[in-house]
């Protein structure tokens, strides 16, 4: 999703948190989570590949909200990328298209551990929120856990078997006035079901106002990384 809304780049938030405003190399995208990492136990940055591994190199410059403008300047800075997956991946016997990264926390950057119930897997029918950096917190239903989308990347398209689709319910309003699950800036917002259960990552949106979201079970095994959960 590339930056539409100006505003975005003004949203300075500290500690940094779930559903915040994010920026690398000028694309804007949502803080999904802070997480651990499961080799090193250290704190990382969850958001989506596309906007956090910009033409698939890594350690590029996490921003929140983007950087200040003065010249070699890096007070905004709070991470680098450091691991990705923008690919389908085997897991439990299936395929999932994967849109995920992950950054290394800058070590004087005040942080919210995230606190949510439990993760848990999408179904047909069950009613989810989010809170993007764009649209702020929208509902919606999942119409197909198993929905096969087309990722449109820079350097091509790619086949994205297995996802969550979600159609906006009644109340949603985005900046234009349209009723929107999800819209340019929200790429990397959790997805949660009414439990406030974290059950995908929201990577893509459609003009109908339909979102797509990756599964949470094999993007966490594929990052090797844990979302910190209530005990």
């Amino acid at each position: 999703m590339k930056l539409t809304e100006a505003s975005l780049l003004r949203r300075w938030e500290r500690p940094l948190a779930s559903g915040i405003a994010i920026t690398v190399a000028g694309r804007a995208g949502t803080l999904g989570a802070l997480v651990r990492d499961r080799l090193t136990g250290a704190q990382l940055l969850l958001g989506t590949a596309h906007v956090m591994m910009p033409r698939d190199s890594f350690g590029a410059a996490v921003w929140q909200p983007a950087p200040c403008g003065q010249h070699g300047c890096a007070c905004n800075r709070v991470g680098e990328t450091v691991r990705a997956v923008s690919a389908v991946v085997a897991w439990n016997g299936h395929h999932y298209y994967l849109d995920a990264a992950v950054a290394v926390l800058e070590t004087d950057v005040e942080a919210a551990p995230s606190n949510f119930p439990e993760i848990c897997a999408a179904d047909r029918g069950v009613r989810v929120w989010k809170h993007g950096a764009a649209t702020g917190r929208t509902t919606g239903v999942v119409l197909d856990h198993r929905h096969v989308e087309t990722a449109m990347l820079w350097n091509g398209n790619r086949h994205a078997p297995n996802q969550i689709l979600i159609r906006s319910l009644p109340g949603n309003a985005g900046p234009d006035g349209v009723g929107r699950f999800a819209a340019a800036g929200d790429s990397g917002a959790l997805v949660f079901d009414e439990k406030d259960r974290v059950v995908g990552l929201l990577w893509g949106a459609s003009r109908s106002g339909e979102a797509v979201a990756c599964h949470i079970g094999p993007l966490l095994d594929s990052l090797a990384i844990d979302i910190e959960v209530r005990t």
